[in-house]
């Protein structure tokens, strides 16, 4: 299913309007095999998780394209649009944490996959106008896809920690409670892991996983 939000008075698209003006954030998990374009296309034209579009210049569109994480965000006065892509496929039919950030004051855009950060760009600085209209899963190039779950817009830029914690898969987390430095690990699942001091075996630290 696709959602669209008109600016109709609706408080649903005045509220996201409103976090996409300035700093802001975009999550989503997705689960999907589907590839749409190439890899490293506009995310315009992938297939779309988040698709805000006021005109050519206004766009903020979060998709996959090919088999890439994608981050498009349009640049008034006559710039081309800033393009952004992952590193790590995300169309293997299996669950990936998916976020991308832009700083207003700087420009600065970020995507990051599975908590890691994958690519980071600038376009132009400053707010954005409010758009015209707001698609979930949906936009003027097609629809998503697979599964989309617990996609969020944050008014705000996401720093590198609040995704980690975001994706559940935290490597700062078991590096500081099993006293290792560097090592990438991997879990999986849908709860976070937390440093735990109180009951442990050595009296220091231990790594232990939310009860949901």
């Amino acid at each position: 299913n696709c959602f669209c939000f008109y600016p109709n008075g609706a408080a649903c698209f005045n509220n996201i309007s409103n976090a996409l003006y300035g700093d802001f954030s975009l999550s989503a998990w997705v689960k999907t095999t589907n590839s749409v374009n190439a890899d490293f296309a506009n995310a315009y034209y992938g297939a779309p998780i988040m698709f805000e579009y006021s005109d050519g210049v206004n766009q903020a569109v979060f998709s996959i394209t090919g088999s890439k994480a994608a981050f498009t965000v349009g640049n008034p006065g006559g710039g081309s649009d800033t393009i952004l892509h992952s590193t790590t496929s995300v169309n293997d039919g299996t669950y990936h944490f998916l976020a991308v950030t832009r700083n207003s004051t700087s420009g600065v855009m970020k995507v990051y996959v599975d908590g890691n950060l994958e690519a980071t760009g600038t376009s132009t600085n400053g707010a954005r106008v409010a758009s015209s209209i707001i698609y979930l899963a949906g936009g003027y190039n097609g629809f998503f896809n697979g599964l989309l779950d617990d996609v969020r817009v944050y008014g705000g830029e996401l720093g590198a920690s609040d995704v980690t914690t975001l994706s559940g898969h935290p490597p700062s987390v078991f590096n500081a409670a099993l006293n290792t430095t560097g090592l990438a690990w991997t879990t999986s699942g849908d709860t976070s892991w937390f440093v735990e001091t109180t009951n442990t075996q050595d009296g220091v630290a231990a790594a232990q996983r939310d009860r949901k």
